[in-house]
């Protein structure tokens, strides 16, 4: 499942633009927009264009020690160098300590290296940043669901769909964990269990 998680954060680390704005991250004046819109829209495809589009912006910023940890710690993560990932993201979150998805992406490192108060700690982070990061919430909520704290866990994933109601895997993890607090052992093959950071 580890290696399957690491696929779908790869779409993270190299998402991003090369005719961004001066600058853009978790202030960015257009995001108000394209969260009212996320809400507003019942088009699936058109929750996932726009979920792409706040990520990106997410992602830009224009100090350029940040962008380069940033892509350094993405290559890193091609090659499963998950420490070398972790450097790079160190000095990204130094470069830029108010970036929100800098923290993020250092939490879903943290993840794959198995340490979950680490990644635990910088999606506070993150959210202290960018509380509608729904992305963060969603991490939280898989690995609350790892942990078996299905309570915290269904907090989480809650939150992160109320925000974007276009997630399907987190809307899975929900339905999972609310079958367990129920009573019912989840079926074979029926829990994502795994960061969903970039998947929708």
């Amino acid at each position: 499942m580890r290696i399957m998680s690491l696929f779908l954060l790869l779409g993270l680390f190299i998402v991003g633009g090369s005719d961004r704005p001066a600058h853009a991250d978790q202030t960015d004046e257009r995001l108000d927009a394209l969260f009212t819109r996320l809400q507003e829209t019942k088009d699936p495809a058109e929750g996932r264009r726009i979920t792409r589009q706040i990520r990106v912006i997410w992602r830009q910023t224009d100090n350029a020690a940040a962008s380069e940890a940033l892509n350094r710690a993405g290559v890193e993560l091609f090659m499963r160098r998950y420490e070398g990932a972790l450097e790079a993201l160190n000095q990204a979150v130094s470069a830029e300590p108010e970036l929100a998805e800098a923290w993020s992406r250092r939490a879903a490192v943290f993840y794959l290296l198995g340490d979950f108060p680490s990644a635990v700690a910088d999606i506070r982070q993150t959210l202290a940043l960018e509380p509608r990061h729904f992305g963060a919430l969603a991490e939280l909520g898989a690995i609350y669901m790892w942990l078996e704290d299905f309570d915290a866990a269904r907090q989480a994933l809650i939150k992160a769909l109320e925000i974007n109601p276009h997630l399907a895997a987190t809307r899975r993890n929900l339905e999972s964990v609310e079958r367990r607090l129920a009573g019912d052992q989840a079926r074979s093959g029926d829990v994502v269990w795994r960061f969903r950071v970039r998947a929708s």
